[in-house]
């Protein structure tokens, strides 16, 4: 008998509805000088990073990223709610 409440503890557990939290993160994007195998050239970079850092969150976060780019005037933000995507997702940048 007490297996099973202690079971039926642990299942009540799983279910408890978490806080969604407000996850922020600001991106400094600029041209860094980059070598590789021998060679240099100017690429975009992310608070200085190649592959830029990583965002965490979780299920029902709100993610807001800032972004300010240093070499032109181009700032802004852009709020992301998870609400089915779970996993690892993938974020790149372009530029032209």
């Amino acid at each position: 008998m007490h297996v099973l409440v202690l079971l039926l503890l642990a299942a009540l557990c799983c279910y408890i509805p978490t806080q969604a939290a407000l996850v922020r993160y600001t991106f400094m994007v600029q041209e860094t000088n980059y070598t590789r195998l021998c060679s240099s050239k100017n690429i975009l970079t992310v608070n200085g990073q190649y592959p830029g850092p990583n965002i965490s969150a979780r299920r029902g976060d709100i993610v807001i990223v800032d972004v300010i780019n240093q070499d032109t005037i181009i700032r802004f933000s852009k709020k992301i709610i998870l609400s089915d995507e779970e996993g690892t997702l993938w974020w790149h940048a372009h530029n032209d």
